[in-house]
């Protein structure tokens, strides 16, 4: 398990919590529409197939590893969790503390569960 202490926003990046772009919208009926911005987004251009969202994220996984950041990557979520790609909102850590973030949509709260080993 690793130890994470974070006392500043500027020092290099040593631990980083990677969204996936694995299990992406793999039941479409139940992807939850965000915000106005989302729901505009969906309407001109649709969604990226997961395929395409797994290809950039093994990518930008690469780069960060080739720089020495050491990639945690959650669990693929409950089915309800249709998207894992930014869980970054879910919660952050303050000193060695996780400060889990208050979520409103029912698919961002349980994907909590995803990262609980990490």
């Amino acid at each position: 398990m690793p130890k994470f202490d974070v006392r500043n926003e500027y020092d290099p990046l040593a631990h980083v919590v990677m969204g996936l772009g694995r299990g992406y919208h793999r039941v479409p009926d139940r992807v939850e529409i965000a915000n106005s911005t989302h729901q505009k987004t969906l309407a001109a251009r649709g969604h990226p197939p997961e395929a395409q969202v797994t290809r950039e994220f093994a990518g930008f996984k690469a780069a960060m590893e080739a720089h020495g950041v050491c990639v945690h990557e959650p669990e693929l979520g409950p089915e309800s969790v249709q998207d894992q790609t930014c869980p970054r909102d879910i919660g952050f850590v303050i000193g060695n503390s996780f400060v889990r973030a208050g979520m409103r949509h029912a698919g961002r709260v349980e994907e909590i569960e995803a990262i609980e080993r990490i």
